[in-house]
């Protein structure tokens, strides 16, 4: 599911929701996941309109379902800087998993959002990605999931 060059991304400027969900629909058209931005953007602003994504200790994970996106993909996103969301703890978000499923694909959606919720309850995991300071090193800790 993880390949460090193509969807690990660390130390990006993000300043809010908006720069977030920009950089998440333009890897996804750079990574032919899809080959609509804007649907893809809208996909991820509407599903946080619904409710937040934000987890809790600076963790969350946006995500959408469009006919847009070509197959079932995570991003993991780290930003320089907190980014102010609605979380559990009322803290900002650094860590991202972005998910970006088919339309048509609800059941691996469920499947792939529950693992990630899971790992993200256990405190060693939340801080092995936390002290991550490379590809490398966050790769081996995505293959936990």
């Amino acid at each position: 599911m993880f390949s460090k060059e193509k969807i690990i991304f660390l130390n990006k400027k993000i300043n809010s929701k908006n720069d977030l969900f920009e950089i998440i629909a333009d890897k996804a058209v750079e990574l032919n996941i899809s080959n609509d931005k804007q649907e893809v953007f809208n996909g991820l602003v509407d599903r946080e309109n619904q409710g937040s994504t934000g987890f809790q200790e600076g963790f969350g994970i946006p995500h959408c379902k469009t006919n847009a996106i070509k197959k079932p993909s995570v991003l993991f996103i780290k930003s320089k800087y907190p980014i102010k969301w609605d979380t559990f703890d009322k803290k900002p978000l650094e860590n991202m998993f972005a998910l970006l499923i088919p339309e048509d694909n609800a059941s691996e959606h469920l499947q792939i959002l529950a693992k990630i919720s899971r790992k993200l309850m256990n405190k060693d995991f939340r801080n092995s990605i936390k002290s991550a300071k490379n590809p490398d090193d966050i790769l081996v800790i995505l293959k936990e999931i």
